[in-house]
């Protein structure tokens, strides 16, 4: 794949190379599409044999361009129908006439461009490369920029030019090429994408669009001019949770001030209206090792300079999660973490920056590929047998991960008296712990549901108090508080656990008209419900609040949430049926 780059400099002068070793020249395709004819003063002609490299259409048209000696412009001299026979055509022209040959074939788009040459004084065979072209073509207003064009396989210039005011276009671009326009103007980078077929004349036509910075990505494999399978481009960035604002362990997020256009395989153009501290570009590919450039790193650059990625081949981090008693942890939650760069190489503990999530399987095997060779931190967690974690750098060997037991809860869940199956039960971390965790991963403890006589066993976190919510929004829930991890061992019994199936609360709604009730909370717990109410009645409304504390309350309104009054709503733990009337905020 040949990729070229139509960059626009406010520097540079303008020349067209058409031809490698030959003048460089300013040829607008225009010329060809209806300029003045040239006004020959010599009469003197010679005969050239044009003998093209490759077949060509049985159906050509031949367009000669010619310049006076003293004259920079290009006029059209003449249009001529012809059939190439045996690949030759023979051409008759002015002596010592500086000339350029564009040829069309019917049915076939674009052109090739051979020249440009003086017009020998005596017969002469010519051979052209018959390599099919394209013109890129754009508007923009604005001051007028020189542009230049550069070819990221073999260094070749395509010239492009101003054609009037407002019109600019790239002459003699390979029909096969893609890019980009590029304009750089102070504090602002336009930048047009050619798109859409092209015209008969292999006129290719592009819009433009303005933003603060801009810069074109090229991924290639470890071989130069070899196009990476499968590249994916994207722009990310942290998501560091407000309300945890000491934690070590942050997700990933795709970044939506960066604006990624997909030009082809392996090549983005990239631009945006700001530049954050906390975002990057990543790119990756099947096989490949991902590659991360700071956006602060890749701005730096002037947008003329393509970012140039080599994607190195793909190491893997793989292994086996196993229990205290040596047998494998199925469906262990592995998490494979990085670390952060230097710019954060003040911050201690460092950040761990989520990179990928897996189950262990049957086995208790993990693997995660595509990766580059960097520290990782593995964490595998099961809601039965503990948490484990390990540090690696990928050398093509497995790792085990040993799960350290924590202390368990066991008990019995039962409703109206009888055991009750299927409940679940979780381990949840006290809020502010929670909220003032590095680590929050050390406070999470283990999840399950009951068996078929209402018991349950469930791993406690291994850091930190927290606890046991059991139930939901259907059966009613209960809390029971587990104390500090610290000074538990062994097993936990809680004992029976009654659910009483919650509170009945019946909302007058007068004004509700197509709304619906919903109601969120308990406010300041970890594990919230999310409780939406059941019409019964003109202006009526009935929910069952699964468990006491303090409920915020809203009305859904087709896709929009409005405020109602009250807002909240305060459920002691004596409370049973309730009614309130909900009105609109004046």
């Amino acid at each position: 794949m040949r990729v070229v780059i139509l960059v626009v400099s406010c520097l540079a002068p303008l020349f067209v190379q058409v031809q490698a070793g030959l003048a460089q020249d300013a040829l607008p395709l225009s010329v060809a599409e209806g300029s003045p004819r040239y006004p020959w003063t010599t009469t003197a002609a010679a005969t050239v044999t044009l003998r093209f490299d490759r077949g060509l259409p049985p159906a050509i048209e031949v367009v000669r361009l010619g310049r006076g000696v003293d004259d920079r412009q290009w006029r059209l001299a003449e249009t001529v129908h012809a059939t190439a026979s045996e690949g030759e055509l023979a051409l008759k022209g002015p002596i010592g006439v500086d000339t350029l040959l564009l040829i069309r074939a019917a049915g076939r788009p674009g052109y090739i461009l051979d020249g440009p040459f003086r017009w020998p004084s005596q017969p002469a065979t010519y051979v052209v490369k018959t390599e099919w072209r394209k013109t890129i073509r754009g508007n923009s207003t604005g001051p007028h920029a020189s542009l230049t064009g550069i070819s990221t396989d073999d260094g070749a210039v395509r010239g492009c030019e101003w054609v009037d005011r407002t019109t600019w276009e790239c002459v003699g671009v390979p029909l096969n090429a893609i890019g980009v326009v590029v304009m750089n103007m102070p504090g602002e980078v336009r930048c047009g994408i050619p798109g859409g077929g092209l015209s008969p004349s292999g006129v290719q036509t592009t819009s433009i669009r303005a933003t603060a910075w801009g810069r074109l990505v090229i991924a290639q494999t470890g071989v130069t001019s070899q196009a990476a399978n499968g590249v994916r481009i994207t722009s990310k960035r942290l998501q560091l949770p407000r309300a945890r604002p000491l934690t070590t362990r942050v997700e990933v997020v795709p970044d939506g001030r960066v604006h990624i256009d997909t030009i082809a395989e392996g090549v983005a153009w990239i631009s945006g209206s700001d530049v954050s501290d906390d975002g990057w570009i990543e790119i990756g590919a099947n096989g490949r090792a991902s590659e991360r450039f700071d956006l602060r790193e890749v701005t730096e650059a002037p947008p003329d300079s393509p970012l140039r990625v080599q994607l190195q081949p793909a190491v893997t981090v793989s292994g086996r999660v196993r229990n205290a008693a040596d047998a494998p942890a199925s469906d262990a939650v592995v998490t494979l973490y990085r670390f952060s760069r230097d710019r954060d190489r003040d911050r201690k503990p460092p950040l761990r920056i989520t990179v990928a999530e897996t189950l262990a399987d049957s086995e208790g095997a993990f693997h995660f590929d595509d990766l580059s060779i960097e520290p990782y931190e593995v964490v595998a967690m099961h809601p039965m047998f503990g948490r484990g974690v390990r540090r690696v750098t990928p050398d093509g060997r497995e790792i085990a991960i040993a799960l350290r037991p924590a202390a368990q809860a066991v008990g019995r869940v039962l409703k109206d008296g009888v055991p009750a199956a299927a409940v679940r039960v979780v381990v949840v971390p006290d809020l502010a712990q929670y909220a003032a965790a590095g680590d929050m991963t050390e406070l999470r403890g283990g999840e399950t549901k009951t068996d078929q006589d209402g018991r349950f066993a469930v791993t406690l976190a291994s850091r930190g108090s927290g606890e046991l919510r059991v139930g939901d929004e259907g059966a009613g829930v209960k809390r029971l508080s587990l104390g500090a991890a610290e000074r538990r061992t062994g097993s936990i019994d809680v004992g029976d656990i009654e659910l009483n199936g919650g509170v009945s609360v019946t909302f007058v709604f007068e004004a509700a008209g197509s709304c619906e009730v919903l109601l969120t909370g308990p406010a300041g717990r970890t594990g919230l419900s999310v409780v939406r109410s059941s019409r019964i009645g003109p202006a009526m409304f009935q929910a069952m609040v699964p468990e006491p504390g303090r409920w915020h309350t809203v009305a859904v309104c087709g896709t929009r949430e409005r405020a109602v009054l009250p807002a909240w709503l305060d459920l002691s733990p004596s409370a049973r049926d309730l009614t309130i009337r909900l009105t609109w905020p004046q």
